[in-house]
This record gives C-alpha cells, structure tokens and sequence, in this order.
C-alpha cells in the first residue's frame, strides 16, 4: 500500500475506533495527537515543491516585521488608483520608508530594486507587470471576488467537503461611500446560499470611527451591526 494511503486509512481507522465509544480524557487526548500525527504526515507527503517553496517563503514573512508591513500595506493601499503613476510612486514610498522585504527570494528584491529605480519613468508598463505578479502569487492563498468565479470555486470547495468562511480583503475604508459599498457587499453575501458564514472587520463599516466622537462613532456601528 503507497505510504501516503497507509495515512489516510490509518487516520480512518482511528476515527472509525472512536464512533459511539465513550472515551476517557486521557484517551482523547491520545487518539487526538494521533489523529492529527497522520494528518500532518500525509499532508507532508502530498505536498509539492512548489508549495514547499511558497510555504519557506511565507514563513519567513512571518519572521520579516518590516516586511510583512511593507506587504500588508502594498496589497491593501497601493492599487487603489487607477493612475499607474500615482500606484508607482506609493509602492517606492513604502519601499523607501520599510527597506526591501528581507522574506523574498534575491531575485524577487532584485525586481523590486529595479522598480524602485525605473517605476515612475515607466509606470505604464512595470505597474500592470506588478500587478499580475502580485494576483498570481495570491491566487493560490486568495479567491477572487467576482460573483461567477467566487461561486464556481465555493461549489468545488463544497464537492471536496470544505466549508468556507468569507474573509473580504481591502479592510480600510476612506470614505462613507466606501463604507456604504461593503456594507452593501457583506449584506449580498448574507444572502449567497453558497456561503457558509463570513467575517466582518467592524471598521471597514464605518470610515469615521475616532475615540473624540465616541459615541457616534458607536451608535453609527451598532445601527451598521444591526443591519447585519
């Protein structure tokens, strides 16, 4: 039998073991480890190298502070404008004020340095380059969010026996328009029956949530909330 087979099947019996079994805690605990043991072997035997290169990178991210902020605030900010200008010169701010990523690959800073340089000259060609690299790194950690694909991909999600919980990304919010919009996209959610359950960032409901006018500020979210 392949090993990886053995895995699965030996994580199966466990489960099979238990059914209708009253267990002691200690017992739990033990088929628990076990159960999760088999879990993490298989998981470690089927993956590809090219998701173990993703996943070394990922790790580093998380021990690349600056990093993770230059990141976080380059995938939520930067491509908001439509001006390839205006989206070059706010990724070399946030180079210039976090450094180059440490987490990426040498060949990946060595583009980075290049767009640092050539960007604002170049803005029409290198910010669609940047873009498309940045959606495929993502496409395999992000959805996307047009309707059609969004429900293509929670129906093969559903066929393999996975339930989802819908994390929109773009938290930060400007203006009440914007505010107004998400709202609005979290209410169209709700009411997808391919949608298990969704996660609600509270400050993307509300773009003028400040300590100094606390209690509008809680009476706009509680009114927001209740919508919800």
């Amino acid at each position: 039998m392949p090993l990886e087979l053995a895995h699965v099947d030996e994580a199966f019996d466990i489960l099979d073991s238990v059914h209708g079994k009253p267990q002691s805690i200690a017992e739990r605990k033990r088929l628990s480890i076990e159960l999760a043991l088999q879990i993490l072997r298989e998981a470690s035997h089927s993956t590809t190298v090219h998701e173990k290169s993703a996943q070394g990178q990922f790790s580093r991210l998380m021990s690349d502070p600056l990093g993770k902020a230059f990141t976080a605030a380059m995938t939520d900010i930067c491509f908001r404008s439509n001006d390839d200008r205006r989206v070059a010169d706010q990724i070399i701010f946030l180079l210039n004020q976090y450094g180059m990523p440490q987490y990426l690959p040498w060949f990946k800073r060595l583009q980075l340095h290049g767009f640092r340089i050539l960007g604002s000259l170049w803005s029409q060609y290198l910010v669609p380059i940047a873009a498309n690299t940045l959606r495929d790194e993502a496409s395999q950690y992000i959805l996307q969010g047009e309707s059609s694909t969004l429900n293509t991909l929670i129906e093969e999600r559903k066929a393999q026996g996975i339930c989802l919980d819908l994390t929109r990304l773009g938290e930060t919010v400007s203006s009440e328009c914007e505010a107004k919009k998400r709202l609005d996209q979290y209410l169209n959610d709700l009411e997808n029956p391919n949608i298990d359950s969704i996660s609600v960032k509270i400050s993307s409901l509300y773009s003028q949530i400040h300590l100094i006018d606390y209690e509008k500020s809680l009476e706009t979210l509680a009114e927001r909330l209740r919508t919800l």
